[in-house]
């Protein structure tokens, strides 16, 4: 959290609207994030815009490096979390069970 503060501290030099957000508020604006063991972030709602298609390319790549399989022109209707943390994907052709995976980093 200190090298946080002292970012917020040069933000403010440079006129960045960042803010220190705890971890209801992390979770508040992604509800996916697991917050476990976060005690703040530093926040920039102007940041993080990319390329989305260039993005979605880079995600399925290293998904399918990994193992996953793309499913493409299947439109996902709805989804439901699991009390364990996988998820229910409802789609058009059908539903899919994710797999419930914790990192090296506990997320």
């Amino acid at each position: 959290m200190d090298f946080l503060k002292a970012e917020r501290a040069k933000h403010r030099y440079m006129d960045l609207e960042t803010e220190l957000i705890t971890p209801d508020e992390i979770k508040e604006l992604c509800p996916v994030l697991n917050v476990d063991g976060v005690i703040g972030a530093l926040y920039d709602p102007l940041d993080g815009h990319l390329d989305p298609a260039g993005t979605t390319h880079a995600y399925a790549a290293a998904a399918r490096k990994q193992g996953a399989e793309i499913i493409l022109r299947n439109r996902v209707i709805e989804l439901n979390q699991k009390t364990e943390g996988s998820w229910d994907v409802v789609t058009e052709q059908g539903n899919i069970t994710t797999e419930y995976v914790v990192n090296a980093a506990g997320l």
